[in-house]
């Protein structure tokens, strides 16, 4: 069979729909998002463990062992959009008024829950 041929037959069947997903609405990064993405230790849950897994990801994304929990933190395939920093306190702005400075409470108080729906206010993203 001839290339052409081939490449009007799997347009064909893309555009009809006839694979479960229609390649052509799929963009190129969708595309790499569906590689298997594992991790290659069994116990990775200990990261999930850390009070801000995220971060700790990556400060120890060159680790060996790390690296080795991929899936867990997120190290293959494409990053979504980071979600929008935003407080989801109406009250942060107190932060600001209670006599130490914003950096120095919001340090201190950096694992507190309600701290830490001051995100914004707190740079904490």
């Amino acid at each position: 069979m001839k290339p052409m041929f081939l490449l009007a037959v799997v347009i064909f069947y893309c555009m009809n729909n006839v694979f479960s997903v229609p390649v052509m609405d799929l963009h190129p990064l969708d595309l790499a998002a569906r590689v298997v993405c594992e991790d290659t230790r069994s116990d990775c849950n200990w990261i999930s463990q850390q009070p801000d897994p995220g971060q700790y990801c990556e400060l120890y994304k060159n680790d060996p062992e790390v690296k080795k929990c991929a899936k867990t933190c997120g190290f293959c395939g494409y990053k979504a959009p980071a979600p929008a920093c935003e407080d989801t306190r109406s009250d942060c702005y107190t932060i600001n008024h209670i006599g130490e400075s914003k950096a120095t409470y919001c340090a201190r108080n950096r694992y507190d829950p309600a701290v830490r729906e001051c995100a914004r206010t707190c740079g904490f993203c």
